[in-house]
């Protein structure tokens, strides 16, 4: 009987990708066949891999190599010498960053302890600005939505919105517009390079926000969501400073709470907990946010 080495195994699957990504490059007109060679050649003296090689040799630009890793693995990014999305949607323009890892992570937990991910929305939530909400909705509806899921994010922030900045959304057809009016449907927009994203834009600044997410509308159009698409995040505005955000949450009936590093204070997240607890809002997780 025969044992096959595990070791000797992820050696080939190793050799393997590496080929599979020289191939991409080679069929991009990125290198050529005697670069291949080269690189291949200085990689037998190191221990750094294919790519890594390719651009300490000047054959492959940083951006040129993120693109075929995004397509060698099945990962749509964003190439960075494409204009307009904001550099903190890290997971679309870093797909293989420590950052982008950790979002991952993320998704991960909430896939393997959360059982109502493809039932029910889940609301993002801090209790302060500029301690990450957008940020954190953004990407992880991102690295969500590179399994293949189609995946939604609606921007109920009716007070300070910014998905529509991040995706490049028009900001008039919106959920505001839809609030307010007979339609029963969101106003969706897809992803310009993730064609499993979709983004529902706050729309023009209400006078009443809180009076529009409050309304039985959202709440059948929210339950409607979860119909259409896996997964449905929700960005809201600071919890501490208007009561929408635990309105929206207890809509939803899922949260996830963030908090910055060196901004938050313990005990205002602890409030908001409590006061979504007593909402009937099933809290999923808290994420320290250390990128604002």
């Amino acid at each position: 009987m025969t044992v096959e080495s595990p070791v000797a195994d992820q050696q080939q699957l190793i050799v393997h990708s590496q080929e599979i990504l020289g191939e991409i490059l080679l069929e991009a007109g990125v290198i050529t066949s005697s670069d291949v060679t080269r690189i291949l050649e200085t990689q037998k003296k190191t221990s750094k891999k294919f790519g890594e090689v390719a651009v300490q040799l000047g054959l492959v630009k940083q951006n040129e190599l993120q693109n075929a890793l995004s397509k060698q693995v099945g990962y749509p990014c964003i190439i960075s010498d494409q204009q307009g999305f904001p550099a903190d949607l890290v997971t679309a323009y870093k797909p293989f960053s420590d950052q982008s890892e950790v979002f991952r992570t993320i998704r991960t937990q909430l896939l393997l302890n959360q059982n109502d991910m493809e039932a029910k929305p889940l609301a993002i939530l801090s209790p302060s600005h500029q301690e990450g909400r957008s940020y954190i909705t953004a990407n992880l509806a991102v690295v969500l939505a590179q399994l293949g899921k189609r995946t939604l994010i609606i921007d109920a922030n009716l007070r300070n919105p910014r998905q529509h900045s991040i995706f490049q959304s028009k900001m008039n057809a919106g959920l505001s517009k839809t609030l307010l009016s007979q339609d029963e449907e969101f106003p969706i927009h897809q992803s310009s390079f993730l064609p499993t994203l979709f983004v529902v834009p706050a729309g023009d600044i209400p006078p009443n926000p809180q009076e529009l997410v409050s309304q039985p509308k959202f709440k059948t159009l929210l339950d409607a969501s979860v119909k259409y698409f896996s997964y449905v995040l929700i960005d809201t505005p600071a919890a501490n400073e208007f009561a929408d955000a635990e309105i929206i949450a207890a809509q939803a009936g899922m949260a996830l709470l963030v908090s910055s590093r060196g901004k938050t204070a313990i005990n205002s997240v602890v409030s908001l907990s409590n006061r979504l607890k007593k909402g009937n809002t099933d809290i999923v997780g808290s994420i320290l946010n250390a990128a604002v």
